[in-house]
């Protein structure tokens, strides 16, 4: 077995975690002094320490060396066989492996939940905006494949014309902002770093930071309407509960 991809998994998981606890630390700094976008886009730092540790290392031309003691092949071949099947990394890439596939296989296993309670959905406005027969759906995007906003089927009565309007920039700024997209990246970092608290730690805090920065967003758009962009977030909060 090749055991390259056990020491990548080992240095992209360090990498990874110290982004995070970087981002962790620097995030209410950086929400207090620019902004909650510029804390939400730091988060960026993560997958970037990523990737950097996947790009291939620099090669170095090899020098042939003279008076090297030979060995003998059928000796080197056994010897080398033998060290495979005894290092570890092969029973622990095994474990991550299969973790990932429950781990991925669970959050499948509540989407699939989460679609099924939102009972049928019927169109409202266009196919981006669907209203569910549920009173407990929503508002939320919903789905990466092909988001759409998803409402509750009491919207037009639970709230005033103005709170929907609020309510309907908040959820088409996380589609113009592709976070159904992100999201479901974020779940398929958590599948692979199954075995990671400080992920799913920070994976809460991210979607706290998300949250904050689509409020940035409307509020920035209608600064008028603060109190009342407050009070309907109050109200999707305490219905959700």
């Amino acid at each position: 077995m090749n055991l390259d991809a056990f020491d990548t998994l080992v240095r992209v998981t360090l990498a990874g975690s110290a982004a995070i606890l970087a981002v962790l630390l620097a995030r209410r700094a950086l929400r207090r002094r620019f902004g909650a976008l510029v804390a939400y886009v730091a988060w960026t730092l993560v997958p970037a320490a990523v990737a950097a540790m996947l790009l291939p290392a620099p090669t170095h031309p090899v020098v042939a060396l003279a008076g090297i003691v030979r060995v003998a092949p059928l000796q080197a071949a056994s010897a080398a066989v033998v060290a495979d099947a005894l290092d570890p990394r092969i029973a622990l890439f095994a474990l991550w492996l299969a973790g990932a596939l429950l781990a991925a296989a669970w959050f499948a296993q509540q989407q699939r939940r989460y679609l099924r309670s939102l009972g049928r959905l019927h169109a409202r406005e266009g196919a981006r905006i669907v209203q569910s027969d549920s009173e407990f759906a929503g508002p939320a995007l919903v789905g990466a494949w092909r988001p759409r906003i998803v409402l509750p089927s009491d919207f037009d009565r639970r709230y005033d014309a103005r709170e929907r309007e609020l309510i309907l920039a908040h959820e088409r700024v996380h589609f113009v902002r592709g976070d159904a997209w992100v999201n479901a990246f974020v779940v398929a970092l958590r599948s692979l770093n199954w075995f990671n608290p400080l992920l799913h730690y920070a994976a809460a805090k991210f979607r706290i930071d998300q949250e904050l920065a689509c409020d940035a967003a409307v509020v920035a758009r209608f600064p008028e309407a603060r109190r009342q962009y407050a009070d309907a977030m109050l109200k999707v909060q305490l219905a959700g509960q």
